[in-house]
């Protein structure tokens, strides 16, 4: 359970039932055909890949739904044109000046 709550697409709050009742299933399958002690041990040693391959079942398109919550897309604000420079400058500015030589 706790490497299946590290995955960011999936959220804790809202699905905690299903992912309790697929990890429920898993230790239950892995029960079916190995001793109390080395269940633990697959679960400790493997829980990283164990909860790769629930969240792999997952992402499969029929065991996925999404719901958009519907967009609405609002200008609140227009833009504005661009002003005139507020400010002037004499015809000394545009001289060049030479460099310093090295």
């Amino acid at each position: 359970m706790r490497a299946l709550i590290d995955f960011d697409d999936i959220s804790y709050d809202d699905h905690s039932d299903l992912l309790y009742d697929l990890a429920g299933q898993l230790v239950k399958h892995l029960r079916s055909y190995l001793s109390e002690e080395d269940t633990a041990n697959v679960l400790q040693y493997h829980q990283q890949q164990l909860a790769a391959l629930i969240h792999s079942q997952m992402q499969l398109p029929e065991h996925r739904w999404e719901k958009a919550t519907g967009y609405k897309a609002t200008v609140s604000k227009g833009f504005s044109t661009l002003k005139e420079n507020a400010y002037t400058a004499s015809s000394r500015m545009n001289q060049t000046f030479p460099r310093d030589a090295p």
